[in-house]
């Protein structure tokens, strides 16, 4: 099971485009390879890295496929970090994590942000 954030959404300014128009984004928990960088940019053309965060009660393991997942765990913690995405950003995370295919599941959690963090 893998747990995605897109908890709130907001609207924020298309900054290398067209300034009048505005993109509804959405803020999502990233684990695993979602935490590099580079990766989310090639992935995401609209994600920024927004904060760190954790989620509680969850444990992070490498499941029998090979693939990170997280798995409740009560007194445990699943540390990432939150981005801003775009809708088009949340259907490439869908394409590439497979979620049509029951790959992974993706939920809506509340992840702790991490006070003082703030990486944006």
């Amino acid at each position: 099971m893998k747990i995605n954030a897109v908890k709130t959404t907001e609207r924020t300014r298309k900054k290398n485009r067209d300034t009048s128009a505005f993109k509804e984004m959405s803020l999502y928990f990233a684990y695993g390879s979602n935490l590099n960088i580079n990766q989310m940019n090639m992935r995401c053309r609209d994600a920024k890295p927004n904060a760190l965060a954790y989620l509680k009660d969850t444990r992070f393991i490498i499941n029998s496929d090979g693939v990170a997942s997280i798995v409740p765990d009560l007194n445990h913690k699943v540390f990432g970090a939150v981005w801003k995405i775009s809708q088009s950003d949340e259907a490439c995370l869908d394409r590439y994590e497979g979620v049509r295919h029951d790959l992974y599941t993706k939920q809506y959690v509340s992840a702790v942000i991490e006070k003082g963090l703030e990486v944006e």
